[in-house]
């Protein structure tokens, strides 16, 4: 029941009208606020697998990246991470957050300035790249669907 209430949420979410959003953005909203909107895919899908793993009573806890990964603009298309200033906060999460299985959010990071961002093209597959550079010892399995 609980992963069929989880489905019927993603079908809606996942409706037409939602799909326009991100285009619709392009047209008259500033990078910032379209990254931050965008972002909230990542935050929500999250939070949902998190609750399903829960459900099966295994020690869960989802994890925001743009609490510890922290990226440098460099071009409209790419963000340099600061991997020091990831290391050291990723090192407090897991100390206040001591949990068995981390659902991590992908492809969302901030700025120095705290400003939502995203890790642009193939973010998904970099901020993979990326917490596994972070996190000596943890095992972080990655599930792609190609549609």
């Amino acid at each position: 029941m609980c992963l069929y209430f989880f489905f019927a949420i993603i079908q809606k979410l996942w409706s037409a009208e939602l799909l326009q959003i991100p285009s619709q953005l392009n047209n008259f909203a500033s990078i910032s606020v379209f990254e931050f909107v965008v972002g909230h895919g990542e935050l929500w899908s999250a939070q949902m697998l998190s609750l399903v793993i829960k459900k099966q009573g295994i020690d869960c806890k989802w994890m925001n990246a743009r609490e510890v990964l922290i990226v440098k603009p460099t071009r409209s298309d790419r963000v340099d991470p600061d991997y020091l200033e990831y290391e050291r906060r990723l090192e407090k999460w897991y100390s206040l957050n001591p949990y068995d299985v981390i659902v991590a959010t992908g492809f969302i990071a901030s700025t120095p300035q705290n400003i939502p961002t995203t890790l642009k093209r193939d973010g998904s597959d970099f901020s993979v790249a990326i917490m596994c550079a972070g996190s000596p010892g943890h095992n972080l399995d990655r599930y792609r669907r190609h549609v």
